[in-house]
């Protein structure tokens, strides 16, 4: 009889080390969709945050910074580059995941017209609002358009920078768009230091 009212306490000990194996390979399958690349930290020849980049991009078996492609006309120039992040190993492409442009535009043309020319761009990220980075700058579920004065290149002199994010939309967008905000301020203050803007 002993041995009987054993049995269900062999049992239950029995079922608790089988839901805690299920529970650790779930674990360790579940670390295989993770991310396995390292987030850059620099973008268009700019230093970045890996913390605030890397909240914008996807899980993935790789990650591919675009060289930065650079134009040089007059008195305007400007940059663009991209990083595209590989879904799996087994994935024959990279997929787009983060762009971000900037343009230094000479004083013949106002901050104020640069925002409107921007603002199709914005209103295609989808719901574009004012941001806290200044009454020229647009926020939307998927980028940010900010135009900024350059003084430091001249008299009326404006940067625009234009960050595109091309992953779905998660179901809390409100906290996407304010992680994009905060990489579009580190990124706009990067800039703006490195181009001379500041003086």
């Amino acid at each position: 009889m002993p041995q009987a009212s054993a049995r269900p306490g062999v049992l239950r000990r029995k079922l608790l080390r089988t839901a805690l194996c299920a529970a650790l390979l779930a674990a360790i399958a579940g670390c295989g969709h993770g991310r396995e690349y390292t987030v850059p930290d620099s973008l268009c020849g700019t230093r970045t945050d890996p913390d605030l980049l890397g909240a914008l991009l996807p899980r993935g078996a790789g990650v591919h910074v675009s060289h930065p492609v650079s134009r040089e006309e007059g008195r305007e120039k400007g940059s663009v580059c991209s990083v595209s992040v590989k879904e799996d190993e087994d994935a024959s492409s990279y997929s787009p995941a983060v762009r971000v442009q900037w343009d230094i535009v000479p004083g013949d043309r106002s901050a104020e017209d640069l925002m409107k020319v921007k603002d199709g761009r914005a209103r295609a990220y989808g719901n574009p609002r004012e941001s806290g980075l200044g009454k020229l700058s647009l926020l939307a579920d998927h980028g940010l358009v900010v135009v900024a004065s350059c003084p430091g290149e001249g008299n009326g002199v404006s940067l625009v920078l234009d960050v595109e994010v091309s992953t779905d939309t998660p179901e809390d967008v409100d906290k996407r768009r304010t992680t994009i905000e905060r990489f579009g301020r580190q990124q706009l203050k990067s800039v703006l230091r490195e181009q001379g803007c500041t003086g």
